[in-house]
């Protein structure tokens, strides 16, 4: 089979492009958040997104023929969804390319001598939506348009500012400004070791998440939020006291193994798209990161990447450059944000 004529055939044909772009926005777009976030389709540019308090305290026992009404004044947090481009680029040498195709023919079980172009439109599908999904969830715990102000970024980071700044603030951010913000600031706690200047002060003390989850579960004025959503450090050292490392018994940490909830609110463990980011990408020279320690309770539904799934991945196209550019090339945009819905419905520690 010849890569560069699959390659120009599916590019060349409205149909196959029609095809691709549909199973890559299935893969990639609507489903790969599903376990951390809620994916809102359709949004457009200044649709608001509001939320409103809760009341009570309006029923009252009259004493009289004078009844007594309480103020009612509506009041509530308004928002504009206001999605960003996100492009995506892909390129990679003939050769690059070639040994990629059999590599991942190898890895579902095809024979390089049966790989065809069913094959090569299923192999690109799979490396574009897989690249996505991965960026998708990261910018949206980690998107921040002041990403450069903020200097976050590692001296050793992997990405840059235009992998973060697409869209105003993802969940670290959004959190950020929220304490920020007077009306929201009692949902707050802080960690401090987040602080540290270093890898060592902001290690945690043994035992420290059991008293942050304790502290943010008894904080938490309100009803509904039904997951923990934790960075992977404090995730470790709250299971390291069922594995012995903190009890006086090995037997009992046995006899006691780990079950990943606290108070009957399941543990969502965010290492990859939390941890593992921040460990590539915002790392100073002295081993200290940004923001490492957060947890978080919510409502998944509460957490919402908002997509313009009509128009992604319409400007889908696949390039082949020969002569001394013998690169294929691959792109396609999208449009996407991150809103916390409801800010009165979270609350959080880091």
């Amino acid at each position: 089979m010849d890569l560069i004529t699959s390659f120009a055939e599916i590019n060349n044909s409205d149909r196959l492009l029609q095809d691709l772009r549909d199973a890559i926005v299935q893969k990639a777009i609507t489903q790969p958040a599903d376990s951390l976030f809620t994916i809102v389709p359709g949004i457009k540019g200044g649709q608001q997104v509001v939320a409103l308090k809760d009341y009570e305290y309006i029923t009252k026992q009259q004493a009289g023929c004078d009844p007594t009404f309480t103020d009612f004044n509506i009041a509530g947090f308004a928002q504009k969804w206001n999605p960003r481009s996100m492009d995506v680029r892909i390129k990679m040498c003939y050769k690059d390319f070639e040994g990629a195709f059999v590599q991942w023919g190898l890895a579902n079980g095809y024979d390089r001598r049966n790989l065809a172009e069913a094959e090569f439109f299923d192999f690109i599908e799979s490396l574009t939506a897989g690249a996505m999904a991965r960026d998708f969830v990261r910018v949206a715990n980690h998107g921040n348009k002041d990403i450069a102000v903020d200097a976050i970024l590692g001296p050793n980071a992997v990405g840059e500012v235009d992998d973060y700044n697409q869209i105003d603030a993802g969940l670290k951010k959004s959190l950020q400004l929220l304490r920020a913000n007077p009306e929201f600031a009692d949902q707050f706690i802080s960690i401090g070791k987040n602080a540290g200047a270093d890898a060592a002060a902001q290690k945690l003390a043994d035992g420290e998440a059991l008293s942050i989850y304790d502290q943010l579960n008894e904080n938490i004025e309100f009803e509904g939020g039904d997951t923990f959503y934790t960075s992977h450090s404090l995730y470790t050292n709250y299971k390291n006291l069922f594995r012995g490392k903190l009890l006086e018994s090995g037997v009992a940490a046995i006899q006691n193994s780990f079950e990943p909830n606290f108070d009957n609110k399941p543990l969502l463990d965010m290492r990859w798209s939390y941890d593992q980011i921040i460990k590539r990408d915002f790392t100073d020279a002295a081993g200290a990161k940004d923001v490492p320690h957060l947890a978080l309770i919510a409502d998944k539904s509460n957490l919402q990447i908002g997509v313009d799934d009509t128009a992604a991945l319409t400007d889908l196209r696949l390039e082949y450059v020969g002569g001394k550019d013998e690169n294929f090339y691959i792109k396609a945009s999208y449009l996407m944000d991150f809103k916390i819905a409801n800010p009165y419905a979270v609350a959080a520690a880091f």
